[in-house]
């Protein structure tokens, strides 16, 4: 009747994909705010791209990485 779940979903890259993708989605909050803020407020200056720039690195990893587990594994 059941057929067994595929073999490529029990993979352990398949457990660590949905937190890392969600990891960047939301990391890319902090800058978004910021630019938001500074066209808000009309201070277009270089001061909120250094203050974001490292939460954008760890948000692009954090979504390189967890594309790169997601993808097709022993295909």
């Amino acid at each position: 009747m059941g057929r067994a779940s595929n073999p490529l979903l029990r993979h352990l890259g398949m457990v660590i994909h949905p937190p890392m993708l969600y990891l960047g989605f939301v990391g890319f909050t902090i800058p978004f705010a910021f630019a938001f803020a500074a066209l808000a407020t009309g201070q277009l200056g270089s001061s909120w791209l250094r203050a974001t720039r490292r939460w954008a690195l760890v948000a692009c990893y954090s979504s390189a990485w967890g594309l790169l587990l997601g993808g097709p594994v022993g295909v």
